[in-house]
């Protein structure tokens, strides 16, 4: 799966991907763990909206119920000069209703594909909303 990825330099992750990675449950583990292995190796760079954080640190103290856990995660993606946390700026929000209105995608989703396309990055993600509303769209052009 990993191999199908056109850009494996740069990509944008969704909040999906990242959970997967941390909660050891996922169905998607192979594929998750053969990405984060890349990010390790500094081999790929991530560009996420910075609303990534809380989505991400909320699910994980869910899943694990664990504070400690979840302000260790919190911790890591503020540290990692792999993971660019992009701040979210009027004109960046403002794009993100447009895709919103475009495509009938969440609020939160919507973020997560203005910074694919503002960083021309690929896009990994398991939510199928996402899937179905805007990369099927957009693989048809």
């Amino acid at each position: 799966m990993l191999s199908e990825i056109k850009n494996t330099d740069r990509l944008t992750l969704d909040s999906s991907v990242i959970v997967a990675y941390l909660i050891n449950e996922d169905e998607h583990k192979e594929f998750v763990f053969a990405i984060w292995d890349k990010i390790f190796k500094e081999e790929i760079d991530v560009f996420i909206p910075v609303t990534v954080l809380s989505e991400v640190v909320s699910a994980v103290k869910r899943r694990s119920g664990s504070k400690s856990f979840s302000e260790e995660v919190k911790n890591l993606i503020i540290n990692s000069n792999r993971l660019k946390l992009i701040d979210i700026n009027i004109e960046r929000a403002i794009k993100a209703a447009d895709i919103a209105i475009k495509y009938g995608l969440r609020g939160m989703d919507s973020l997560i594909v203005q910074i694919l396309e503002e960083y021309k990055t690929e896009l990994i993600t398991f939510d199928r909303e996402i899937e179905e509303k805007y990369l099927s769209r957009i693989k048809k052009k």
